[in-house]
């Protein structure tokens, strides 16, 4: 009996978190590399933790900030909620 519910979990539970919470699936906090900066308004790539960009992130415009920040700067990204709506924590030495 221990059997079938170890594995109905190992089947059911990784489908049921991948449609219901697929946010868990990525991280809360990224690097992104500063594409453009115009009127502290910025458009980002975000990039892996060898801070190379993540194919699965498409480039993401209009992400506002009070920061000064040019093209090349690689910031810190909050990805508040599992939403892809960036928020820039700041710049990364």
């Amino acid at each position: 009996m221990a059997d079938l519910l170890k594995m109905y979990l190992d089947r059911e539970l990784p489908k049921r978190v991948q449609e219901q919470y697929p946010h868990l699936q990525y991280p809360g906090c990224v690097y992104a590399l500063v594409t453009g900066v115009r009127n502290q308004v910025c458009t980002i790539k975000i990039l892996d933790k060898n801070r190379v960009q993540d194919k699965r992130f498409p480039e993401i415009p209009g992400v506002r900030t009070e920061l000064e920040l040019t093209a090349g700067d690689i910031v810190v990204v909050l990805l508040l909620y599992g939403e892809c709506r960036p928020y820039i924590v700041g710049r990364c030495l």
